[in-house]
């Protein structure tokens, strides 16, 4: 490992304890090992293909004159065999690292949708989790505003647009040479911080005059070394020393070191080598082989992708119902098609779409539902792709008087460019209302819990990708209790994710755990049902919520938490239910 990587992960991690951390500047050498060209050749065949008519011998000013004159939309089209591509191991990397808490900040010179769509598989959120900012889907004031604001805690900013909608690419020789003041203020400001530069050759003038000559520690990763026009940066900030180059400068190389530097501990133990079990939450796109049992339901959604009338998952707390979606149908999506939208219901219909209002910048004077998702369904059409909306914990809407027309009035809701996806817990008697109102419905999904075989046969499956071995009396034992009462799949799940923490389990280790952990899981679970709660927080705080609990292991302490919960809830009630029936205006 190269000892720079070495020092900067003790670094990030003295730094992460603080409630700092590292601002991570990405160009395009970030990209290339997940199949993107580098620019120059990118340059080179746009102007074999569309500027064969453009004279003279310099490139770039040919390539200048060739985007001056390019509508953006065929901007877009041109860039488009290039971009689209999946994310390599280097920036999976990235998204563990970040939603670890070593990153809150990105800021990104390229096109592509990497970062995004590795967070996504990461099981973080948009708007929820990170905050994905491109300069063209929105003008440089909004930036600004979206960049100030608290939450969520991780941004990533797409300094020169974004190949999916954004109307500017900035690749033209004007737009490259400053930046408008507001965004060269942002960029001086951000740039001020510990910074890790990877990939890029700091060639933009735009660039180099906004970088902040003042500042903490700047790390450069690049094969090649520290960029010529960066040198008297990193000199005025003391920084020579941490130019990390050859090998460790490819983006991949640099994060599996970084990685593991950032995982050692001074007492290593032997682990698998994942862990495809979940503590207390719901399977994410990452995990979507975990998903088992559940591919005739799976079918039925992917069917109706493009439905006009909502599609409705229903079934008992605790079944997988969010975990079907997530693993399974947003992991089905094509990402070039679809445009995935999943929210949480809280409270009423209206204040749960109110979720919505930042990430597609809503007007404040759409209020009405039918307003509010037209305008959802029109930005994901001007992005040539289909909304396809997950209205989680539906269930929460049936709060108050005034409920039923509000619900009404969303069902009869059709647009030809979005579907929703309900999910949905028979409480308080959801179904029945959900029933009343069939004929505005699609296709009805209806989630049986998994049966005792299937649910070991899936806990088989995963423990073999994992690399970990149970003996067979475990999983009898497991079995049986998931027969019984109040032992439910997230039992299953939680304990097994305890289990999965070493490479071999005997039958001790197994009772040892479980009289351990199961009051717990019994109180947090079944006494008080804090895995939603989990699931409604973003990343950095749920997985505090789990640490918490599983670094108590006492069901005494956890009574605590359990409490609070129960008197956030008795205290949220009443403004639900006055929120439901002020929706019915």
């Amino acid at each position: 490992m190269n000892p720079k990587v070495k020092t900067l992960a003790n670094q990030m991690k003295k730094l992460r304890a603080s409630g700092e951390t590292f601002v991570l500047m990405l160009g395009a050498g970030a990209s290339v090992s997940s199949g993107i060209p580098l620019t120059k050749q990118i340059i080179g065949e746009l102007l074999e293909q569309f500027g064969g008519d453009i004279a003279g011998t310099d490139t770039l000013a040919r390539f200048d004159k060739l985007w001056t004159r390019t509508i953006p939309e065929d901007r877009e089209r041109y860039l488009a065999p290039y971009l689209n591509q999946r994310p390599g191991e280097g920036m999976r990397r990235l998204a563990r690292l970040t939603k670890a808490g070593y990153f809150d900040c990105i800021l990104t010179l390229n096109f592509d949708r990497l970062v995004e769509t590795a967070f996504a598989d990461a099981s973080m959120r948009a708007g929820d989790d990170f905050q994905p900012i491109v300069r063209g889907d929105h003008d440089d004031a909004a930036v600004l505003r979206m960049m100030e604001r608290k939450t969520p805690a991780v941004k990533v900013l797409k300094l020169h647009g974004s190949l999916a909608g954004g109307s500017t690419l900035l690749f033209s020789d004007m737009e490259m040479s400053y930046y408008p003041d507001g965004i060269r203020d942002l960029v001086g400001s951000v740039t001020t911080r510990h910074i890790i530069i990877c990939g890029y050759g700091f060639e933009d003038m735009c660039v180099a005059f906004a970088f902040s000559q003042q500042g903490g520690p700047i790390y450069c990763v690049n094969p090649g070394g520290m960029p010529k026009m960066l040198r008297p940066v990193v000199q005025k900030r003391n920084s020579q020393d941490f130019a990390i180059d050859g090998d460790s400068g490819y983006f991949d190389k640099f994060m599996e070191e970084l990685e593991r530097a950032l995982e050692e501990s001074e007492a290593p133990v032997a682990r698998p080598k994942m862990n495809p079990f979940k503590y207390l939450g719901s399977l994410g796109a990452e995990d979507r082989e975990s998903l088992y049992g559940r591919d005739k339901e799976l079918q039925k959604l992917i069917q109706n992708l493009e439905s006009k009338d909502p599609v409705c998952v229903i079934g008992k707390t605790k079944t997988g119902k969010t975990s079907l979606v997530r693993a399974g149908l947003l992991a089905a999506l094509d990402a070039n098609r679809h445009l995935e939208i999943y929210v949480r219901c809280r409270g009423g219909i209206v204040h749960s779409l109110e979720q919505l209002r930042a990430r597609f910048e809503i007007p404040a004077e759409r209020q009405d539902i039918h307003a509010m998702l037209d305008w959802v369904a029109e930005a994901a059409r001007a992005k040539g792709k289909r909304a396809i909306l997950i209205l989680d914990q539906f269930e929460r809407v049936n709060q108050g008087e005034g409920v039923e027309p509000v619900l009404e009035r969303l069902l009869l809701y059709e647009h030809a460019n979005l579907t929703m996806v309900l999910l949905a817990t028979d409480e308080n008697n959801f179904l029945t209302l959900m029933l009343m109102n069939k004929e505005l419905l699609g296709e009805m999904v209806f989630l049986q819990p998994l049966g005792g075989q299937d649910m070991r046969k899936a806990v088989e499956a995963s423990l073999g990708r994992a690399g970990v071995t149970f003996d067979s009396a475990i999983l009898d034992r497991l079995e049986g209790l998931y027969a019984g009462p109040n032992f439910s799949l997230a039992h299953v799940q939680a304990m097994c994710a305890v289990l999965c923490e070493r490479t071999r389990v005997d039958l001790k280790t197994y009772e040892d755990t479980l009289a351990r952990e199961k009051p717990v899981l019994d109180l947090v679970i079944n006494s008080c049902d804090i895995v939603n709660l989990i699931e409604d927080v973003p990343a950095r705080d749920a997985a505090l919520l789990r640490k918490i609990i599983r670094d108590l292991e006492h069901p005494e302490c956890n009574r605590k938490i359990v409490d609070c919960v129960k008197q956030i809830n008795d205290l949220a009630a009443p403004m639900s239910k006055a929120s439901a029936a002020g929706n019915g205006n």
